[in-house]
């Protein structure tokens, strides 16, 4: 199996060296690290409180004699006013531990507060295109962070589930789908605990940092007055609920690995416009990248290790039976897992089944034109350039060339010689006849056109080049090099379809004039039996020969047309 029919590329859009290179990179000048559990710091608050009316029986007599004549004038429970107790024990021991972030007596948030909301925001918008690129893809990106934390499975799928495994001459056969649908199975059910339990942490990291990045940091630092120039305060209750939204985030533990960290950039390349070959990335993009991640991490332990978020979001939502709420997510992994795992099967089998289908074509290639392998154009541009980039004729295209260049000039003078000298019975069918023929040589013209635009000499081989030497990729430049080989494309369509008439109309006319069927349409020449004189036979062997090829070059384009692209030619 080569690399490029990997399941990684089907993904993630890299192959395993591509991949490898990348990890290459960040492992030489950022060492590995296990990983990071970033845990809220701790205030002392149970996580499943106690109801007021039980911790009001435990108070002191005094205490309580004196809620109930406070509540006697305020007409409130004494529930309610013993929570304003609570609240206020919590807001002193707050300002007692962690100066600097609320002030209690004026119900403010202060400017310490306000610049660690900074701080994560920066933290968010560096992950967000990461969460981004995962939202767009997240079955696939569930399969490639698999691979980074459970690496048996996807080697396992690569070398038991492969269908590139079977022979291709011996075409499509259910069973084997079957047998290959079995193994999945039994992969899925030998995963190990260990390996779902490492897996399930790495995909509620995603989750909560998916969470994270949606977090209205923005708001909220608006939402901070300004005293002096650098001095900032905001009440309570304008940030009552964004409050409660980052503290239900960054009151729950969350672990940060090297692989789920590497996963994220390694994914987001395939999306990323500015994907360029893997020789052409600079050194320090993947390490800038990693190293940035790192510090980002050590911002969000630094926040959750010195910001009791639970103690001031019961604080500011005035509760002292706040906690945060779990955020839901990433519970279902396994079934996303297997679905997409089954989706990215399914793409690969159909791709398989083509292949088979390129080599049932490959027998009729080696049968009636003598070639090994499919003849392909001299230059293909497209395939040098960054990832690779669609080309529809990649075969169609280089079949027809080939067949003008080599095999129609084999048996051209014979047809000329028939719209020369033959003398036709039926007038139109000599119009007609002449109109194929043209449309051959015109055919011819246009694909030896093609092939010189393609050249690096040619329009389209030039521009192809010039921008590959640029090593940029830009939405601009992949937007000019598609248009130019769409331009191609369509010249090829065009010279198809009059290939395709002007076969039809050549066989019914040859047909006729061998009288190899009836037809009252299609009638003979009244001289073929004297044409080239001498060596009539061997002219009427070249007409036959003539006939057997522009059949079988038809047949030929018409079965490539629907195992051709649209393919992604990757490059060399």
């Amino acid at each position: 199996m080569t690399t490029t029919n990997s399941f990684d590329r089907m993904v993630s859009g890299l192959s395993v060296d591509e991949r490898q290179a990348i990890l290459e990179k960040m492992k030489e000048a950022a060492p590995t690290f296990e990983g990071e559990v970033l845990e809220p710091v701790e205030d002392d608050i149970d996580d499943e409180p106690i109801p007021l009316s039980e911790q009001l029986k435990h108070e002191p007599l005094f205490t309580r004699i004196l809620l109930w004549v406070k509540s006697v004038f305020t007409k409130s429970t004494m529930e309610v006013l013993y929570n304003e107790v609570k609240i206020n024990e919590i807001s002193k021991k707050v300002e007692r531990n962690y100066p600097g972030l609320i002030d209690s007596k004026r119900g403010y948030l202060l400017s310490s507060f306000r610049s660690k909301l900074m701080e994560l925001k920066e933290v968010a918008d560096f992950f967000r295109p990461y969460v981004l690129a995962f939202e767009q893809d997240e079955g696939n990106f569930l399969v490639f962070l698999g691979n980074m934390v459970m690496p048996t499975v996807s080697s396992e799928m690569d070398t038991e589930v492969d269908p590139y495994s079977g022979d291709v001459s011996e075409g499509v056969k259910p069973e084997f789908r079957m047998t290959l649908l079995h193994h999945m199975d039994d992969i899925f059910a030998n995963i190990t605990r260990e390996d779902k339990a490492r897996m399930y942490d790495a995909v509620k990291s995603v989750e909560w940092l998916r969470y994270f990045v949606k977090l209205p940091f923005n708001r909220l630092i608006v939402l901070f007055a300004s005293v002096t120039d650098d001095i900032f305060t905001c009440i309570y209750s304008q940030v009552e609920s964004e409050i409660s939204q980052v503290a239900n985030c960054l009151s729950i533990s969350v672990k940060f690995t090297d692989e789920l960290l590497k996963a994220f950039y390694l994914f987001s390349i395939k999306t990323s416009l500015k994907k360029r070959s893997i020789q052409d990335e600079p050194d320090d993009e993947a390490v800038e990248y990693i190293n940035n991640a790192r510090s980002k991490i050590a911002v969000l332990h630094m926040f959750m290790s010195s910001v009791p978020m639970r103690s001031i979001g019961c604080i500011v939502s005035e509760d002292c039976h706040w906690r945060p709420t779990l955020l839901p997510g990433g519970e279902d992994w396994f079934v996303k897992f297997k679905t997409c795992w089954k989706k990215i099967f399914e793409q690969k089998w159909e791709s398989w089944c083509q292949e088979c289908k390129r080599e049932a074509l490959r027998q009729s290639l080696k049968e009636n034109f003598e070639l090994d392998e499919f003849p392909l154009f001299p230059d293909r541009p497209w395939r040098s350039l960054w990832g690779g980039i669609y080309f529809r004729y990649e075969l169609t295209g280089g079949f027809l060339f080939w067949f003008f260049r080599e095999k129609f000039p084999t048996f051209e003078i014979a047809l000329k010689t028939v719209l020369v000298e033959g003398n036709f019975i039926k007038k139109e069918n000599q119009n007609m006849y002449t109109d194929a023929f043209n449309d051959y040589v015109q055919a011819s013209i246009s694909m030896t056109q093609i092939g010189a635009r393609l050249a690096p000499s040619g329009d389209v081989g030039a521009v192809i080049l010039k921008l590959n030497d640029e090593h940029l990729r830009t939405l601009q430049a992949q937007t000019k090099v598609e248009q130019q080989l769409r331009t191609v494309e369509a010249d090829i369509q065009t010279v198809l379809h009059k290939f395709g008439e002007a076969t039809r109309m050549m066989d019914n006319l040859l047909c006729g004039i061998l009288g190899l069927k009836k037809d009252t349409r299609f009638d003979s020449l009244s001289n073929l039996s004297r044409l080239q004189g001498k060596d009539n036979e061997k002219f009427l062997g070249q007409l036959y020969d003539a006939r057997r090829a522009l059949e079988n070059a038809l047949n030929l384009i018409k079965e490539l047309e629907t195992v051709d692209s649209p393919l992604l030619m990757v490059a060399d």
